[in-house]
C-alpha cells in the first residue's frame, strides 16, 4: 500500500522539480524598447518674388479640318487625284481604289437584294391567295 501512495508522490515531486529547472533555464531576452518615430524637418527661408513659369512644349500642330479616312476593305489605290495640302470641295473625288477588290461584295449584295425582293413578291402572292380563299 505504501508503494501505491509513495510512487505517485515521488513522480509528482520529480515533475515539479523538472518544471522549475525548465523555467529557470529559460533564455532571458532583453525588454523591447518602443521608440517614438522622429519626424525630421528641414527649413528654408522664403522670399516673395514675382516669377513667371516657363515650359518647353514639344508636339505636332494639326488643323482641325484634317480628316483621317479609312476604306472599309483592304484595296489597292489606282489613282491619287489630289496632292497633299490641296484644298478639296464637297463631293470631289480624292482617290480611286481598285474595283476588283469590291466587285465580289457588290455582286453578293445585289444577289441578296434580288432574293429579298423575290421573297416579298412571294409573300404578296400568298397574301392575295389567302384573301381569295
Amino acid at each position: 500500500m505504501l508503494k501505491k501512495v509513495i510512487i505517485p508522490i515521488i513522480i509528482f515531486a520529480l515533475a515539479i522539480a523538472f518544471f522549475k529547472v525548465m523555467i529557470s533555464s529559460k533564455d532571458k531576452s532583453p525588454a523591447i524598447e518602443i521608440n517614438e518615430h522622429v519626424w525630421r524637418v528641414d527649413q528654408s527661408i522664403v522670399q516673395a518674388e514675382t516669377l513667371a513659369p516657363a515650359m518647353s512644349l514639344y508636339g505636332k500642330v494639326e488643323s482641325s479640318e484634317l480628316l483621317n479616312v479609312a476604306a472599309p476593305l483592304a484595296s489597292q489605290v489606282v489613282k491619287v487625284l489630289i496632292k497633299e495640302g490641296q484644298t478639296i470641295e464637297k463631293d470631289q473625288l480624292m482617290l480611286a481604289l481598285d474595283d476588283k477588290d469590291f466587285l465580289p461584295l457588290i455582286r453578293q449584295s445585289e444577289a441578296k437584294v434580288n432574293e429579298l425582293n423575290g421573297l416579298i413578291k412571294s409573300e404578296k402572292l400568298r397574301h392575295e391567295v389567302n384573301l381569295l380563299s
